[in-house]
């Protein structure tokens, strides 16, 4: 089981999608006072101003999306006897990673909608976790059908 790449990859955008729990996706700053500004990560939307923190918006949607996906690439993996169904549902996992996508980006033009001043915006490294389980479940559906392709051409030489 743990020997086939696409399991590897599989385990690995697990692990992306773990991640993204714990490291902001966007910030918003002004530049020169780093006390002042705003997180959207996938728990919640802060606003920091002078050393303190508010809490604006819990980010549910995203949060039971996250999970989601997280339970079902680790329900693949254990699903290797049957590669076509293996298959179908990388195709629903990155149907959700693209709704997961959908979402944080439906929330970030809120949060920049309520940004004032000169904040500007940027990218924050769980943006990462959040773009490389897309690329690993379609490498794993890929590799899930050329092992079938394989298993079938050893079933017509037998």
């Amino acid at each position: 089981m743990i020997q086939r790449i696409q399991s590897v990859l599989l385990l690995v955008a697990a692990i992306c999608s773990v991640f993204l729990f714990f490291f902001p996706v966007f910030t918003w700053d002004n530049g020169s006072d780093l006390a002042n500004g705003y997180e959207l990560s996938i728990w919640n939307t802060v606003e920091f101003n002078q050393g303190s923190t508010v809490e604006l918006q819990k980010n549910q949607p995203l949060m039971i999306v996250n999970s989601m996906v997280i339970i079902l690439t680790v329900g693949v993996i254990f699903m290797y006897k049957t590669r076509l169904k293996q298959a179908r549902y990388c195709h629903l996992l990155t149907l959700l990673q693209l709704i997961l996508v959908s979402i944080l980006l439906y929330d970030w033009d809120q949060v920049n909608a309520i940004v004032e001043g000169d904040n500007q915006w940027e990218v924050s490294f769980g943006m990462a976790f959040l773009i490389l389980p897309l690329v690993l479940f379609l490498l794993s559906r890929y590799f899930i059908l050329k092992d079938d392709e394989l298993v079938k051409s050893a079933n017509r030489l037998r």
